[in-house]
């Protein structure tokens, strides 16, 4: 037996006892690791303690988010990483625990020189620093002004924005001025006449400011010599950004609520990007290896590692995270891409303030895991719950139009998982819900939203590919012949097409745009469900896609966009954060991408939904609701041409 640190009520350290638990066995995509320090995260103190609201603890209740330790089992689908390794935990459940099983997205790499307990208390500071510099949008050029330098926060905001091409000038005592000039920071003493020292170690001004901290002096000097859209403060326990700071004050935003009094739409006063920054290079750039592997892969010779690292690798600009737009979210239904989707929304620190299912019991344990405070046990309790703006529909898709209109029509926002809905028809009526109510109706294609897939089209639309001939992709899983599956069960909308193949069709048309003609031939189960799909697209330009899809058996998964200049090579799993190539006739790498992001991926949809809502808007310009339907006719004209049909479909 294994032994965790739990709660079962709430209240002081006091309630924290000691059990015995079962060994954990990895499961796919997870490591077990032997844990040797727990790190302390404000989070553990606030849900213990009953601070943050969560629902009612009805059995013992794990703690911790963050630690370091040995890896003593890797789990299948797991590759980068060997028993005895040694890693940081973060972001995990139940840290405090002689062994923990956490998804391998959970751990990095822990270098020699980094002790168990240094690990284990990086979390916090590395990930403020990483979120706040990531929101003030540093990049190469910029000339930050860091308050705090030697400090926790600070060191690590020092090498990330030094890594990234900034130069950095930063406040410390003078005992740790040596500190701060060894991480690649220019030091400048606190007190009397700090502007002025600032002013004239950077004449040419000072275009960013973090305060790490919070003091009246941080931001005074922050306001005087920066553009108070780009002064954040990391004090107060929570990154504050934007242009509401006063003298000596740093004021958080207000919840942006769906309307006005007038019923008008409100905006946030929050800048709010969901496109990875940086320069985009033009046909005329060098090569670019800009982009280095992440911790779980192997250096390879394609780009040099910079320095070995506890936490995802930063060598290069990452993508922006958004700043909080003020919307909550609701969670409809408990099953796995719901648990997927929430905890992407945790990674994005978005609000999620609402969970339904048609279990009570689903509901509370969903709750209970991701601090929701309210848990429904029905849709209807969840749809009708005022403290939530925007739902995330994670039903499945023949239950989409139904759970969607009955959100539109209680006033929420609505982010439907993909396939939108089981047809075209359905489709339509949900934008009709949509429009009728002035609310935005999304489909999580959260493949389109990705930084990888921005800077594919960025890319292309440069023109580097030169002219667009041809697009192949596969999505291909061996994942089960049970008839009962729902996968295999044509009156729960079963079939490979609509869970898979959506992906590889909906990157045609973002590429190509809509086909002018298609073509399918399949593989039927014996349930009258497809097994096997193939699909031969034309296009408006002349260009041709091709895709197959399968859930029988595993192919490489990948993706290629060829133009007669060049082409794009995405890697394993193309339609998750993953690495491409841009490469030349000649066989030469122009460009080579990595994604560097924390968790799955899913929160960039999430992201790109608050930033249209703030913006007023009810429809995604990467993705719009015509489109969606349009789509969705496609899907279904290979139906017929493959003899798929839906029980009780016209």
């Amino acid at each position: 037996m294994a032994q965790a640190i739990v709660y079962s009520s709430f209240g002081g350290p006091e309630v924290l006892t000691v059990v015995d638990i079962p060994h954990p066995a990895p499961g796919a995509g997870e490591v077990s690791v032997r844990m040797e320090a727990a790190g302390v995260n404000p989070i553990d103190h606030k849900l213990r303690s009953g601070l943050r609201p969560s629902a009612p603890i009805d059995a013992p209740r794990r703690i911790g988010a963050d630690g370091a330790g040995v890896i003593t089992a890797v789990g299948p689908d797991v590759d980068g990483f060997r028993e005895g390794d040694p890693v940081v935990v973060f972001g995990a459940t139940g840290a405090y625990a002689a062994d923990i099983a956490v998804p391998v997205r959970s751990v990095q790499p822990r270098p020699a020189s980094v002790t168990a307990a240094e690990g284990a208390a990086l979390g916090i500071p590395v990930a403020t620093a990483y979120q706040a510099l990531r929101s003030l949008g540093v990049r190469e050029g910029d000339t930050l002004l860091l308050h705090a330098g030697s400090g926790a926060v600070g060191q690590a905001a020092v090498q990330l924005a030094t890594l990234w091409g900034a130069r950095v000038i930063a406040t410390s005592s003078p005992e740790r001025f040596d500190r701060v000039r060894d991480l690649g920071a220019e030091p400048i003493a606190y007190g009397q006449g700090l502007a002025d020292r600032v002013r004239a170690a950077a004449p040419e001004g000072i275009s960013v400011a973090l305060d790490a901290a919070g003091t009246d002096e941080a931001i005074q000097t922050s306001l005087a010599l920066a553009p108070a859209a780009r002064i954040a403060t990391s004090s107060g326990g929570a990154m504050q950004q934007g242009s509401a700071f006063e003298p000596s004050a740093a004021v958080r935003p207000t919840r942006s609520r769906r309307s006005s009094s007038d019923g008008a739409p409100r905006r946030s006063p929050w800048r709010s990007r969901f496109s990875p920054r940086g320069p985009s290079p033009s046909n005329s750039d060098p090569p670019s290896r800009s982009r280095t592997p992440p911790p779980h892969t192997a250096p390879s010779s394609r780009a040099p590692r910079a320095r070995s690292s506890c936490f995802p690798d930063a060598t290069s600009h990452p993508a922006t995270l958004e700043p909080m737009t003020g919307l909550r979210w609701g969670i409809l239904a408990t099953g796995g891409i719901a648990h997927s989707f929430a905890t992407d929304l945790r990674t994005a620190e978005r609000d999620m303030v609402a969970v339904g299912s048609r279990r009570e019991e689903a509901s509370r344990e969903f709750a209970a895991e991701f601090g929701i405070p309210h848990a429904h046990s029905s849709y209807e309790a969840l749809v009708a719950d005022p403290d939530v703006d925007i739902l995330y529909i994670a039903t499945p898709h023949p239950f989409h139009a139904e759970n969607a209109i009955l959100a539109l029509e209680h006033g929420k926002h609505v982010l439907v998982e993909k396939p939108f809905a089981l047809t075209a028809a359905e489709a339509a009526s949900i934008r009709d819900a949509a429009r009728a109510n002035g609310l935005l109706a999304m489909e999580a294609m959260w493949t389109r939203y990705l930084p990888h897939m921005i800077r594919i089209r960025e890319i292309i639309a440069a023109g580097t590919l030169g002219e667009i001939r041809a697009v192949f992709a596969d999505h291909t899983q061996k994942i089960t012949a049970d008839p009962s599956h729902r996968l295999n069960a044509l009156e729960l909308g079963g079939g490979a097409l609509l869970d898979l193949g959506i992906y590889p069709i909906s990157f045609f048309w973002d590429i190509l745009g809509e086909p002018t003609s298609v073509t399918a031939r399949a593989r039927l189960a014996d349930t009258g469900a497809d097994a096997d799909v193939a699909t031969i697209f034309t296009h408006a330009s002349g260009a041709i896609s091709s895709s197959v899809t399968s859930s029988r058996s595993a192919g490489p998964n990948t993706a290629h966009i060829v133009g007669t200049e060049a082409r794009i090579d995405i890697d394993r799993t193309w339609y998750t954060p993953t690495s491409f190539r841009v490469i030349g006739p000649d066989g030469s790498v122009i460009e080579d991408y990595v994604s560097d992001i924390s968790g799955r991926g899913m929160q960039f949809q999430a992201l790109a939904a608050e930033e249209i809502i703030a913006r007023g808007e009810i429809d995604s310009p990467l993705l719009g609701i015509d489109e969606t339907v349009a789509i969705m006719a496609t899907l279904d004209e290979i139906r017929s041409q493959i003899g798929v049909r839906y029980p009780g479909e016209r």
